[in-house]
């Protein structure tokens, strides 16, 4: 398959209202090396090394590390859903409000409970809940930047 197929494929696999941003999308090995350079991934980098911090809790911190999914944004993806919607049924609780892209929730699956969507820190008895996504070429990317980044949409991965 040549790569503007790959990207066409790419593209039905956002989820209105965003849109694949094609300079950041990475089908091999070499491209994610190459991709190391791109400024937008090297800009990412450094912010997450350099100026990062953690949301507040009064909670004690947890870590949860989920996988990067084929479908965007995550929390549209099978899986987030499953997860986080067992999260939910186990109790656990959205820590404050977060900004959810507009539309986006026109597309949550019947059946599901809103909250799902919300990308900040989960509470519960005491136990702050932090989700990351390991991902291709950004390594670990913190569950609240997901729709954002910067305050513009993640990455311009995503764009109106």
């Amino acid at each position: 398959m040549d790569r503007q197929t790959m990207v066409n494929l790419s593209k039905t696999k956002i989820t209105p209202p965003f849109t694949l941003e094609e300079s950041l999308t990475f089908y091999c090995p070499q491209e994610n090396v190459e991709a190391f350079d791109n400024p937008i991934v090297a800009d990412f980098h450094r912010f997450m090394t350099t100026s990062y911090e953690p949301p507040l809790t009064d909670g004690t911190p947890t870590m949860l590390i989920l996988p990067c999914t084929k479908d965007k944004p995550y929390l549209i993806s099978r899986q987030h859903l499953t997860v986080n919607s067992h999260l939910l049924s186990k109790g656990f609780e959205p820590a404050g409000e977060v900004e959810i892209p507009t539309g986006l929730e026109d597309h949550l699956p019947s059946g599901y409970d809103p909250k799902v969507l919300n990308n900040g820190l989960l509470m519960r008895d005491g136990l702050s809940l932090h989700r990351f996504v390991i991902s291709e070429p950004l390594a670990l990317v913190p569950y609240e930047l997901i729709y954002y980044y910067k305050k513009i949409k993640f990455l311009k991965c995503f764009t109106d």
